[in-house]
């Protein structure tokens, strides 16, 4: 399985803030990113360094994602698309946009851009894994916000990491799903949760889930 880079710790409590969250490594040099974990969602997305009503996240105004600093990023254009499964909405000026709405009432929009992140390798299961303590990029794509409202602007969390399957209602295919195309990882992720803290583990399964009485879930078609 893969831990994304820091660890796969997350925190967080879902009585008072309402999500957990953790952090994300992306670009070249990287840059963490503190992120929600959505299981309802596929999109990951950041606020772009060019937005002017993003809230005041963990990131700070200096810390937001600047495509022009990261020597792997790249805007990704419309309406030729590089992969099937991305979709542009809106696609303006040959720029493919975005726009999302959660079902408490805020809304994220922004455009598409591509980049690495950044995945530290856990034990797990699977034979085929790499070697714990090992890292591994991979390219994946991501929203980079230009605009916020709502709750997701007056978050202390700096984006969302959604973990739905990419092809449930998807605009933009999931972290997970490019771990699976390129890195031939379980299509699989793990959530170990306590009040304040837990563990995430993306691409992966425990070794023995059921000897501690975990529970599984499949993903459901939406």
């Amino acid at each position: 399985g893969r831990r994304l880079s820091g660890s796969g710790v997350l925190g967080g409590a879902l009585h008072t803030l309402g999500y957990f969250s953790t952090d994300v490594c992306l670009g070249s040099p990287p840059r963490a990113f503190d992120l929600i974990v959505d299981t309802g969602s596929s999109i990951t997305a950041v606020p772009c360094a060019s937005c002017r009503t993003c809230g005041e996240h963990m990131c700070g105004a200096s810390g937001r994602f600047d495509i022009t600093a990261s020597r792997t990023a790249e805007s990704v254009q419309c309406p030729t698309r590089p992969i099937s499964s991305l979709k542009c909405e809106p696609c303006l000026s040959n720029q493919c946009g975005y726009s999302v709405r959660y079902t408490e009432g805020s809304m994220i929009r922004g455009r598409v851009v591509t980049d690495l992140a950044h995945f530290a390798h856990a034990s797990s299961a699977t034979s085929a894994d790499a070697p714990r303590g090992t890292n591994s990029s991979v390219r994946v794509f991501f929203g980079c916000q230009t605009m916020e409202t709502g709750m997701f602007q007056r978050q202390r969390a700096d984006g969302i990491l959604g973990l739905q399957s990419s092809r449930i209602r998807s605009k933009v295919p999931s972290m997970l799903s490019a771990l699976v195309n390129q890195q031939q990882a379980p299509n699989a992720f793990s959530l170990c949760l306590a009040d304040r803290t837990g563990l995430f583990l993306l691409g992966g399964r425990p070794p023995h889930p059921t000897q501690h009485g975990a529970l599984t879930v499949p993903f459901e078609r939406g």
